[in-house]
């Protein structure tokens, strides 16, 4: 029993421990006890009860270590699935390219958010952003320095946020910022 027990903690070492701690007790108690009893029990008997409680706790150990094995594996697995599983939802959630949150985030973002501030009675304050004649730059200095551009604006965007305020790219060069519990002139003042 002892050695299922130490199966649950997935400690190959504590089971083996285990393992060895048991075997010399039920070496060390039978041959205390022959002396006591071989006058009662048939010869050889007492012999067979030590093999077959060996083979037993053998077979018990033996199974455990497989079962370890196994739910160590199976533990591997799962992590690398749910790791995995968290970058697929940051990819989905996010724009590649910036890092920010894309659009279709800012729409259940928005959305969310409203929903809480009819509850909560909480502000909810949304500024928008245009990179003017943004055109103009990839046209005249080529897409990498525009490329330069988005991403020095999505870094001053990512700068702002905080736990209540949440940085997007709708996609080209429009951008948004969606704060909780900030007021207008509080949403202007770190806008500007």
């Amino acid at each position: 029993i002892p050695i299922f027990i130490s199966t649950v903690f997935s400690q190959p070492k504590m089971t083996r421990n285990i393992f060895l701690i048991s075997f010399g007790t039920i070496i060390m108690c039978t041959f205390i006890i022959i002396p006591d009893i071989s006058e009662r029990i048939p010869p050889g008997f007492i012999y067979v009860e030590l093999v077959s409680s060996l083979g037993i706790l053998s077979s018990a150990y033996v199974f455990s270590r497989i079962l370890i094995k196994y739910s160590l594996e199976y533990h591997t697995m799962l992590k690398v699935s749910f790791d995995m599983q968290s970058k697929m939802h940051t990819m989905i959630q996010s724009d590649l390219f910036t890092g920010l949150y894309n659009r279709s985030t800012f729409d259940e973002f928005l959305s969310a958010f409203i929903n809480d501030s009819f509850l909560t009675k909480e502000t909810v304050t949304l500024a928008t952003f245009d990179l003017d004649n943004f055109k103009a730059v990839n046209d005249s200095y080529g897409h990498a320095k525009g490329d330069q551009v988005l991403l020095y604006f999505s870094r001053l965007l990512k700068d702002k946020e905080k736990p209540n305020v949440f940085a997007f790219r709708f996609g080209g060069d429009e951008f948004a910022l969606i704060c909780k519990h900030l007021d207008t002139q509080a949403m202007y003042d770190m806008c500007a």
